[in-house]
């Protein structure tokens, strides 16, 4: 079932488009302390640092909120998929139709390629995208990495706080929880530059 027009997500062209705004954001900040953030469609951050790592160019660090492991899991978990779920047709009518029209936000398989340090964050409250969803991709993240990636981290946010999806930004320790994250990336890059700088002079 092919639904397309000029309007529907596109893996390919997010990450496209998101691509041609990190070529005009980089020159204009410049590379220190300049970390990928994603809030929103975090697969398109997790896809698009993937290919920047593959061009040696990552970023000093990644910080993903509410984000989940792939579109299907998130398709499935979704609130308004509940009353259809039972249904016979559901994993043909919702599921294969976004297969089919090269929606492919898989951010479980992207992850494994990343190797800056990653932060997640996410809310035990999210009905949008469900707590468990932003784990499985952490726990895609330590297991597919290679030790010799920067570390994952996960910060859940307790339900009692009222957060959801879309609220974590009011979190008063989020501030520091971004520090140290930028400061454990800090740390790592110059430890990469030393290190590189010691085999060139070997």
């Amino acid at each position: 079932m092919q639904l397309w027009h000029p309007g529907n997500p596109c893996t390919k062209r997010e990450v496209q488009m998101s691509g041609v705004a990190s070529c005009w954001i980089v020159p204009s900040a410049g590379r220190d302390e300049l970390p990928c953030d994603s809030n929103g469609l975090q697969s398109v951050t997790a896809k698009l640092a993937k290919i920047i790592c593959r061009n040696d160019e990552a970023p000093d660090g990644i910080f993903l909120e509410s984000g989940f492991n792939n579109i299907l899991d998130a398709a499935t978990h979704h609130p308004m998929a509940s009353p259809y779920k039972k249904m016979p047709w559901f994993h043909w009518l919702f599921l294969d139709t976004i297969t089919e029209n090269n929606i492919h936000f898989q951010s479980d398989q992207s992850i494994a390629e990343v190797s800056p340090p990653l932060l997640i964050l996410h809310a035990e409250d999210d009905v949008i995208v469900p707590f468990h969803l932003g784990v499985k991709l952490y726990e895609a993240a330590v297991s597919t990495r290679p030790d010799m990636y920067g570390p994952a981290e996960f910060v859940p946010f307790n339900a009692s706080l009222g957060y959801g999806h879309k609220l974590i930004f009011m979190a008063p320790e989020l501030p520091d929880i971004i520090r140290k994250f930028m400061q454990l990336c800090q740390e790592r890059k110059q430890k990469l530059l030393s290190e590189s700088k010691l085999l060139f002079y070997l």
